[in-house]
């Protein structure tokens, strides 16, 4: 009986670590070729690049808008109105606070950028740079 009682709870806890209990946003991920082939197409949803100002303006990707993942919370009543997000940062830190930033405030369908713009380059797909 002790050991079905241990087995049992080795498996809940494994559960949990598996299904993502606890505080960390589970993400949904976009490809990079993915969401480049809806920029093409005109069917992207809105892009936030929520690294720096200094960042986007170095370059980002097209049709990006740029919110600091610190400010994000200050945007949520414009966001709310897309039906679709896409968020990104550098390599994924910032970009995953800011989904979980938006996914406590109620917003559902956020994207995260597989590989960030570190990824984005990587695949050599387009990027804008401010006049």
């Amino acid at each position: 009986m002790l050991k079905r009682l241990q087995a049992l709870m080795v498996i809940a806890v494994l559960s949990g670590l598996l299904l993502g209990c606890g505080t960390a946003v589970a993400s949904n991920f976009i490809s990079a070729t993915d969401l480049a082939a809806q920029i093409e197409a005109g069917t992207a949803p809105l892009i936030v690049d929520v690294r720096s100002a200094e960042e986007y303006a170095e370059g980002h990707i097209p049709g990006a808008i740029n919110i600091p993942f610190r400010e994000i919370d200050q945007h949520l009543d414009t966001l709310r109105s897309h039906p679709q997000l896409v968020v990104y940062c550098e390599r994924g830190i910032r970009a995953n606070i800011a989904e979980s930033t938006l996914s406590d405030a109620g917003l559902t369908v956020v994207l995260h950028l597989d590989g960030d713009m570190n990824g984005w380059r990587a695949k050599a797909l387009p990027i804008q740079v401010p006049d």
